[in-house]
Protein backbone atom coordinates (compact mmCIF):
# COMPACT_ATOMS: atom_id res chain seq x y z
CA UNK A 1 0.00 0.00 0.00
CA UNK A 2 1.30 3.43 -0.88
CA UNK A 3 0.89 4.81 2.65
CA UNK A 4 2.76 1.82 4.08
CA UNK A 5 5.64 2.36 1.66
CA UNK A 6 5.94 6.01 2.63
CA UNK A 7 5.89 5.19 6.33
CA UNK A 8 8.51 2.47 5.91
CA UNK A 9 10.75 4.88 4.05
CA UNK A 10 10.59 7.56 6.76
CA UNK A 11 9.95 5.61 9.97
CA UNK A 12 13.62 5.78 10.94
CA UNK A 13 13.44 9.57 11.16
CA UNK A 14 13.67 10.73 14.78
CA UNK A 15 10.36 12.62 14.62
CA UNK A 16 8.51 9.30 14.30
CA UNK A 17 9.63 7.56 17.47
CA UNK A 18 7.16 4.67 17.56
CA UNK A 19 5.24 2.38 15.23
CA UNK A 20 3.11 4.83 13.23
CA UNK A 21 1.85 2.02 11.01
CA UNK A 22 0.22 0.26 13.94
CA UNK A 23 -1.25 3.53 15.23
CA UNK A 24 -2.69 4.44 11.82
CA UNK A 25 -4.20 0.98 11.40
CA UNK A 26 -5.87 1.19 14.81
CA UNK A 27 -7.27 4.72 14.45
CA UNK A 28 -7.94 5.30 10.72
CA UNK A 29 -10.32 2.99 8.81
CA UNK A 30 -8.53 1.15 6.02
CA UNK A 31 -10.56 2.64 3.20
CA UNK A 32 -9.90 6.18 4.40
CA UNK A 33 -6.11 6.05 4.72
CA UNK A 34 -5.24 6.99 1.16
CA UNK A 35 -7.84 9.77 1.09
CA UNK A 36 -6.39 11.30 4.24
CA UNK A 37 -2.76 11.09 3.06
CA UNK A 38 -2.79 11.13 -0.80
CA UNK A 39 1.01 11.24 -1.11
CA UNK A 40 3.61 9.72 -3.35
CA UNK A 41 7.04 8.34 -2.33
CA UNK A 42 8.54 11.58 -3.63
CA UNK A 43 6.71 13.67 -1.02
CA UNK A 44 9.22 15.94 0.79
CA UNK A 45 10.09 14.73 4.26
CA UNK A 46 8.94 17.92 6.03
CA UNK A 47 5.55 17.79 4.29
CA UNK A 48 5.25 14.15 5.27
CA UNK A 49 5.97 14.96 8.89
CA UNK A 50 3.35 17.72 9.03
CA UNK A 51 0.75 15.59 7.25
CA UNK A 52 1.29 12.53 9.41
CA UNK A 53 2.03 13.88 12.84
CA UNK A 54 -0.77 16.47 13.09
CA UNK A 55 -3.77 14.37 11.89
CA UNK A 56 -2.71 11.23 13.72
CA UNK A 57 -2.01 13.24 16.88
CA UNK A 58 -5.50 14.77 16.66
CA UNK A 59 -7.02 11.32 16.15
CA UNK A 60 -5.01 9.99 19.07
CA UNK A 61 -6.16 12.91 21.23
CA UNK A 62 -9.80 12.17 20.37
CA UNK A 63 -9.37 8.57 21.40
CA UNK A 64 -7.62 9.57 24.62
CA UNK A 65 -10.30 12.15 25.44
CA UNK A 66 -13.00 9.56 24.80
CA UNK A 67 -11.26 7.22 27.23
CA UNK A 68 -10.98 10.03 29.78
CA UNK A 69 -14.70 10.75 29.45
CA UNK A 70 -15.56 7.12 30.17
CA UNK A 71 -13.21 7.09 33.14
CA UNK A 72 -14.80 10.29 34.46
CA UNK A 73 -18.25 8.69 34.33
CA UNK A 74 -17.03 5.68 36.30
CA UNK A 75 -15.00 7.77 38.73
CA UNK A 76 -17.90 10.05 39.70
CA UNK A 77 -19.06 7.42 42.16
CA UNK A 78 -15.81 8.04 44.07
CA UNK A 79 -16.32 11.67 45.03
CA UNK A 80 -13.14 12.00 47.08
CA UNK A 81 -10.96 10.80 44.22
CA UNK A 82 -12.72 13.11 41.77
CA UNK A 83 -12.19 16.10 44.05
CA UNK A 84 -8.48 15.33 44.54
CA UNK A 85 -7.94 15.15 40.76
CA UNK A 86 -9.95 18.34 40.24
CA UNK A 87 -7.92 20.19 42.88
CA UNK A 88 -4.63 19.15 41.28
CA UNK A 89 -5.83 20.31 37.88
CA UNK A 90 -6.91 23.66 39.33
CA UNK A 91 -3.54 24.19 40.99
CA UNK A 92 -1.73 23.40 37.73
CA UNK A 93 -4.00 25.66 35.67
CA UNK A 94 -3.83 28.66 38.01
CA UNK A 95 -0.14 28.27 38.87
CA UNK A 96 2.42 31.10 38.69
CA UNK A 97 3.44 30.03 35.16
CA UNK A 98 0.05 30.99 33.73
CA UNK A 99 1.19 34.30 32.23
CA UNK A 100 3.97 32.46 30.47
CA UNK A 101 1.49 29.91 29.12
CA UNK A 102 -0.74 32.69 27.78
CA UNK A 103 2.24 34.37 26.11
CA UNK A 104 3.18 31.06 24.51
CA UNK A 105 -0.37 30.52 23.19
CA UNK A 106 -0.43 34.03 21.71
CA UNK A 107 2.92 33.39 20.01
CA UNK A 108 1.90 29.92 18.80
CA UNK A 109 -1.56 30.88 17.55
CA UNK A 110 -1.65 34.62 16.76
CA UNK A 111 -4.93 36.22 15.66
CA UNK A 112 -5.55 35.76 11.96
CA UNK A 113 -6.58 38.57 9.62
CA UNK A 114 -10.34 39.00 9.52
CA UNK A 115 -11.82 37.89 6.18
CA UNK A 116 -15.32 36.78 7.21
CA UNK A 117 -18.21 37.73 4.94
CA UNK A 118 -20.77 36.07 7.21
CA UNK A 119 -23.43 38.63 8.15
CA UNK A 120 -23.78 39.31 11.86
CA UNK A 121 -26.87 38.11 13.70
CA UNK A 122 -26.58 40.95 16.24
CA UNK A 123 -28.49 44.20 16.16
CA UNK A 124 -25.28 46.26 16.40
CA UNK A 125 -21.50 45.85 16.47
CA UNK A 126 -19.65 44.98 19.67
CA UNK A 127 -17.28 47.74 20.79
CA UNK A 128 -14.15 45.59 21.13
CA UNK A 129 -12.10 47.87 23.45
CA UNK A 130 -15.09 48.23 25.79
CA UNK A 131 -15.81 44.49 25.72
CA UNK A 132 -12.19 43.50 26.38
CA UNK A 133 -11.88 46.03 29.19
CA UNK A 134 -15.07 44.70 30.82
CA UNK A 135 -13.92 41.09 30.48
CA UNK A 136 -10.52 41.88 31.98
CA UNK A 137 -11.99 43.92 34.85
CA UNK A 138 -15.32 42.24 35.63
CA UNK A 139 -15.07 38.89 33.87
CA UNK A 140 -18.22 39.49 31.80
CA UNK A 141 -19.72 41.77 29.15
CA UNK A 142 -23.37 42.20 28.19
CA UNK A 143 -23.43 42.60 24.42
CA UNK A 144 -26.10 43.66 21.92
CA UNK A 145 -29.08 41.43 21.18
CA UNK A 146 -29.59 38.86 18.46
CA UNK A 147 -31.97 40.06 15.75
CA UNK A 148 -35.60 38.97 16.15
CA UNK A 149 -35.82 37.27 12.73
CA UNK A 150 -32.85 35.03 13.59
CA UNK A 151 -34.44 34.13 16.93
CA UNK A 152 -37.64 33.18 15.13
CA UNK A 153 -35.68 30.94 12.76
CA UNK A 154 -33.90 29.27 15.69
CA UNK A 155 -37.24 28.58 17.38
CA UNK A 156 -38.04 26.08 14.65
CA UNK A 157 -35.34 23.87 16.21
CA UNK A 158 -35.91 24.31 19.94
CA UNK A 159 -39.66 24.84 20.15
CA UNK A 160 -41.30 21.77 21.67
CA UNK A 161 -38.01 20.32 22.96
CA UNK A 162 -38.23 18.42 26.22
CA UNK A 163 -36.02 19.67 29.10
CA UNK A 164 -32.40 18.68 28.70
CA UNK A 165 -29.08 19.56 27.08
CA UNK A 166 -28.67 19.29 23.30
CA UNK A 167 -25.03 19.10 22.25
CA UNK A 168 -23.53 20.45 19.02
CA UNK A 169 -26.59 22.64 18.48
CA UNK A 170 -24.65 24.78 15.99
CA UNK A 171 -24.43 21.76 13.69
CA UNK A 172 -28.11 20.89 13.90
CA UNK A 173 -29.70 24.27 13.21
CA UNK A 174 -28.54 26.80 10.65
CA UNK A 175 -29.86 29.70 12.74
CA UNK A 176 -28.15 28.48 15.91
CA UNK A 177 -24.97 27.89 13.92
CA UNK A 178 -24.99 31.50 12.72
CA UNK A 179 -25.51 32.75 16.27
CA UNK A 180 -22.74 30.55 17.70
CA UNK A 181 -20.23 31.57 15.02
CA UNK A 182 -21.34 35.18 14.73
CA UNK A 183 -18.34 37.22 13.48
CA UNK A 184 -18.91 39.87 16.17
CA UNK A 185 -18.70 37.27 18.94
CA UNK A 186 -15.67 35.61 17.35
CA UNK A 187 -13.93 39.00 17.06
CA UNK A 188 -14.59 39.67 20.74
CA UNK A 189 -13.12 36.29 21.70
CA UNK A 190 -10.10 36.93 19.47
CA UNK A 191 -9.49 40.35 20.97
CA UNK A 192 -9.86 39.06 24.52
CA UNK A 193 -7.59 36.05 24.02
CA UNK A 194 -4.99 37.86 21.94
CA UNK A 195 -4.90 34.65 19.91
CA UNK A 196 -7.10 32.75 17.49
CA UNK A 197 -10.19 31.34 19.29
CA UNK A 198 -11.41 27.77 18.95
CA UNK A 199 -15.06 26.81 19.31
CA UNK A 200 -14.92 23.78 21.59
CA UNK A 201 -18.51 23.41 22.71
CA UNK A 202 -22.02 24.53 21.75
CA UNK A 203 -25.06 23.38 23.67
CA UNK A 204 -28.73 24.26 23.77
CA UNK A 205 -30.12 24.23 27.33
CA UNK A 206 -33.83 23.69 27.94
CA UNK A 207 -34.29 24.02 31.70
CA UNK A 208 -36.02 21.56 33.98
CA UNK A 209 -38.82 23.08 36.04
CA UNK A 210 -38.47 23.11 39.85
CA UNK A 211 -35.30 21.05 39.67
CA UNK A 212 -32.58 21.63 42.25
CA UNK A 213 -29.06 20.28 41.84
CA UNK A 214 -25.49 21.29 42.70
CA UNK A 215 -25.52 23.91 39.92
CA UNK A 216 -28.38 25.78 41.61
CA UNK A 217 -27.49 25.35 45.29
CA UNK A 218 -23.82 26.47 45.13
CA UNK A 219 -21.35 28.42 42.99
CA UNK A 220 -18.62 26.88 40.86
CA UNK A 221 -16.17 27.91 38.13
CA UNK A 222 -14.83 26.23 34.99
CA UNK A 223 -11.80 26.50 32.74
CA UNK A 224 -10.78 25.11 29.36
CA UNK A 225 -7.41 26.13 27.93
CA UNK A 226 -5.34 29.03 29.20
CA UNK A 227 -8.35 31.29 28.63
CA UNK A 228 -11.94 30.39 27.81
CA UNK A 229 -15.02 32.44 27.07
CA UNK A 230 -18.70 31.51 27.39
CA UNK A 231 -21.07 33.17 24.93
CA UNK A 232 -24.58 32.80 26.35
CA UNK A 233 -27.65 33.80 24.34
CA UNK A 234 -31.17 33.80 25.78
CA UNK A 235 -33.36 32.54 22.94
CA UNK A 236 -36.54 33.48 24.85
CA UNK A 237 -37.15 36.11 27.53
CA UNK A 238 -35.58 35.26 30.91
CA UNK A 239 -36.81 36.72 34.17
CA UNK A 240 -36.17 35.70 37.75
CA UNK A 241 -38.70 32.84 37.44
CA UNK A 242 -36.91 31.36 34.40
CA UNK A 243 -33.81 30.22 36.27
CA UNK A 244 -31.47 32.98 35.09
CA UNK A 245 -27.69 32.80 35.10
CA UNK A 246 -26.00 34.22 38.21
CA UNK A 247 -22.36 35.33 38.21
CA UNK A 248 -19.92 37.08 40.50
CA UNK A 249 -18.25 40.04 38.81
CA UNK A 250 -14.47 40.14 39.16
CA UNK A 251 -14.21 36.66 40.70
CA UNK A 252 -12.00 35.40 37.85
CA UNK A 253 -9.17 37.10 39.74
CA UNK A 254 -7.97 36.80 43.34
CA UNK A 255 -9.41 33.44 44.27
CA UNK A 256 -8.35 31.89 47.56
CA UNK A 257 -6.41 28.64 47.80
CA UNK A 258 -9.39 26.80 49.22
CA UNK A 259 -11.42 27.73 46.11
CA UNK A 260 -9.08 25.56 44.05
CA UNK A 261 -9.37 22.64 46.48
CA UNK A 262 -13.13 22.20 46.34
CA UNK A 263 -15.70 21.76 43.63
CA UNK A 264 -18.48 23.97 45.01
CA UNK A 265 -18.59 27.15 47.09
CA UNK A 266 -21.63 27.81 49.32
CA UNK A 267 -23.94 30.68 48.36
CA UNK A 268 -23.66 32.26 51.82
CA UNK A 269 -19.88 32.41 51.58
CA UNK A 270 -19.99 34.00 48.11
CA UNK A 271 -22.46 36.63 49.29
CA UNK A 272 -20.29 37.37 52.31
CA UNK A 273 -17.07 37.65 50.31
CA UNK A 274 -18.36 39.46 47.22
CA UNK A 275 -21.58 41.20 48.32
CA UNK A 276 -22.86 43.50 45.56
CA UNK A 277 -20.64 41.86 42.94
CA UNK A 278 -23.21 39.05 42.59
CA UNK A 279 -25.24 39.65 39.41
CA UNK A 280 -28.49 37.98 38.32
CA UNK A 281 -28.54 38.05 34.51
CA UNK A 282 -32.08 38.52 33.19
CA UNK A 283 -33.07 39.96 29.84
CA UNK A 284 -35.30 39.86 26.78
CA UNK A 285 -35.02 37.29 24.02
CA UNK A 286 -31.74 37.66 22.16
CA UNK A 287 -29.72 38.94 25.12
CA UNK A 288 -26.01 38.12 24.72
CA UNK A 289 -23.61 37.60 27.62
CA UNK A 290 -19.86 37.08 27.18
CA UNK A 291 -18.35 35.57 30.31
CA UNK A 292 -14.92 34.41 31.40
CA UNK A 293 -15.64 30.79 32.39
CA UNK A 294 -13.48 31.24 35.50
CA UNK A 295 -15.87 33.58 37.29
CA UNK A 296 -18.00 32.02 40.01
CA UNK A 297 -21.43 31.26 38.60
CA UNK A 298 -24.59 29.23 39.08
CA UNK A 299 -28.21 29.38 37.98
CA UNK A 300 -31.44 29.89 39.88
CA UNK A 301 -34.09 27.19 40.08
CA UNK A 302 -36.44 27.59 37.11
CA UNK A 303 -40.14 27.97 37.79
CA UNK A 304 -40.73 28.71 34.11
CA UNK A 305 -38.79 27.38 31.06
CA UNK A 306 -35.45 28.90 30.12
CA UNK A 307 -34.05 28.42 26.61
CA UNK A 308 -30.37 29.33 26.27
CA UNK A 309 -27.58 28.67 23.79
CA UNK A 310 -24.09 28.49 25.32
CA UNK A 311 -21.03 28.45 23.08
CA UNK A 312 -17.57 27.99 24.58
CA UNK A 313 -14.44 29.41 22.97
CA UNK A 314 -10.93 28.58 24.12
CA UNK A 315 -7.39 29.63 23.28
CA UNK A 316 -6.67 26.04 22.30
CA UNK A 317 -8.62 22.82 21.78
CA UNK A 318 -9.79 20.83 24.76
CA UNK A 319 -7.10 19.72 27.17
CA UNK A 320 -7.11 17.08 29.87
CA UNK A 321 -6.81 19.86 32.46
CA UNK A 322 -10.11 21.45 31.41
CA UNK A 323 -12.63 21.73 34.25
CA UNK A 324 -16.40 21.68 33.74
CA UNK A 325 -16.22 21.47 29.96
CA UNK A 326 -17.43 18.78 27.59
CA UNK A 327 -14.67 16.11 27.50
CA UNK A 328 -15.51 15.05 23.93
CA UNK A 329 -13.17 16.02 21.05
CA UNK A 330 -13.09 19.60 19.79
CA UNK A 331 -16.12 20.63 17.75
CA UNK A 332 -15.90 20.31 13.94
CA UNK A 333 -15.95 24.15 13.82
CA UNK A 334 -12.26 24.11 14.95
CA UNK A 335 -10.90 27.65 14.82
CA UNK A 336 -12.45 30.61 13.11
CA UNK A 337 -9.80 30.91 10.39
CA UNK A 338 -10.51 27.36 9.23
CA UNK A 339 -14.26 27.94 9.43
CA UNK A 340 -14.06 31.01 7.19
CA UNK A 341 -11.97 29.19 4.63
Amino acid sequence: MRLTNILNRHRAHRVIKFDWIRLVRRIVPEGARESIWPMSPETPRRTLQRSLVAPVARAGTRKLLGLMARLQIRARRHRTLVQVVRSLRNLIHFGPWRRLALAYVRWKSPPCNETSHQPSTLTSAIDLPVAVDALERDGYFAGPRVRSEVLEQSAAFWRGKTPGVYVDAHLKSDALGRIATDPQIVRAARAYFGSEPNLIECKLFVSHIDHEDELTTAFHFDHAGVRSLNAMVYLAPVGVENGPHVLVGGSHRGKQLRDYLRELTPIQEIERRYGTQVRVITGPAGSVLLENAEVFHRRLVARLPRIALITVFSTRGRRLLSIGKDPRPTSPFMNSCEARG
